[in-house]
Parts: structure tokens; sequence; C-alpha cells
């Protein structure tokens, strides 16, 4: 459930600002159906109370539990109070600071996932990236689904679908450097258990999930 820098997104998330306008095209194509005999992975479900941890470079441990579930999706808070917000598909939404306030938007959503997931499925999506004190960011990015691998972490050994995530910024007049990240996401527990992000690794430590009754709500609501 570990978007792209939400560690250090979060870290950072301490003050509010006015955000700027803009409005991305959202899910731009993606391959409609499986090639015969593929075998598909569906959206999968959380529980309020859901809790994992994650190892950042071999050093730091990131603590993070799933405080919402619901019609509007799924809120990720952080152990200082930091949330993280997606849609029901699980497409990133932004960051809202402790005292529940924006600090980056993501309009309409990174499509960090599109279902159901398949060995060689491709999707592309548009958004735009809102941050305060700084201008709109047109991002257009594109996934595929390179391969099925069992790798292993700290947590244990998963089947993994390698997810590799390649963004380019769309700035009239400028040319950037595509960025390219990889996740390792394991359809047995619904998370990433693997992320390589600028030549950083993101590894999970533990997982656990909540308690049966929690799949929608608040915590203690059923």
């Amino acid at each position: 459930m570990l978007p792209v820098s939400i560690a250090a997104a979060l870290a950072a998330a301490c003050q509010s600002a006015p955000l700027p306008d803009g409005e991305g095209r959202g899910v731009l194509a993606f391959d409609p159906d499986p090639p015969p005999g593929a075998a598909t992975y569906e959206l999968p479900t959380f529980r309020v109370g859901d809790r994992y941890a994650l190892l950042r470079g071999g050093r730091m441990r990131l603590d993070f539990a799933i405080v919402a579930v619901g019609p509007d999706g799924v809120v990720v808070q952080d152990a200082t109070g930091h949330q993280l917000r997606r849609t029901p598909e699980l497409a990133y939404l932004g960051n809202w600071n402790e005292r529940g306030e924006p600090v980056r938007l993501v309009s309409p959503a990174d499509t960090r996932f599109h279902w159901p997931l398949w060995v060689g499925k491709t999707w592309r999506c548009e958004f735009v990236d809102r941050r305060a004190g700084a201008p709109p960011l047109v991002i257009e990015v594109r996934y595929r689904v390179e391969a099925a691998e069992r790798i292993t972490v700290p947590a244990g050994t998963f089947d993994t679908l390698r997810i590799a995530r390649i963004e380019r910024a769309m700035v009239e007049g400028e040319q950037f450097f595509d960025q390219t990240s990889l996740v390792w996401y394991a359809p047995s527990v619904g998370l990433e258990v693997r992320q390589l992000i600028g030549g950083t690794a993101f590894e999970l430590v533990e997982w656990t999930r909540g308690p049966v009754g929690n799949e929608g709500g608040e915590p203690g609501r059923h």
C-alpha cells in the first residue's frame, strides 16, 4: 500500500498551504482482456486494523495501519498520524497531515493498479501532481506487469507480480528523463512486499490482519 516516495512525503507533511488547481485525464489506455489461459488477480480486500511495517534501505522501520475502508476508499496512517488515501481500486489520491489537511493531491488519481492483473498487462494514466508551494505538474505514467516472481523479504517468501512504473513529466517546451521504479505485489496479502525507488529498497518486515468484521468503516465499527 505504500506508493512511491510516501516515506519522504509523509515526513514532510507538517504544514498546510493552498494547493494549486489542475486535473489530469485519468486512465488513458489499458489492456482489456488477458491472453487465453493467463492467471488473473483481482482487487484485494482490507480491514480496519490491518498493520504492516516496511524496512527502508535496510535500516529505517516504517509502521503503517489501515484506519478506514469504505466506499470512499482506503486510508493508511503512519505512526505520526499522517495519512495516505487511495480510491476503492487502490489508485493513489495524495497525502494529508495529522490535522486532516491535504498537503499533496494527485488529481484525479495515480492508477497504481488496474484490475484484474496478469503478467504482461499494461495501462497508462495521466494526473496532475498538486503540492503546496509548487506549480501543478502534469504527469503521465506507464505501468506493465513484467513477470511473476517468488521473492524473499524479511517478512517471508511470497509469490509476487513485478510491476514496472515509468513516470514522465509533461511540461511544454521541456524534456525530462523518465523515472522508473519497480514494485513486487503479493496477491496473497494484497501488499507491495518490495519496492525499489531511486535505488532504495522498501521491504515488508511484518504484516497482521485486523479483526474480522472490520472490512469497512472506521476503527471499532462493524
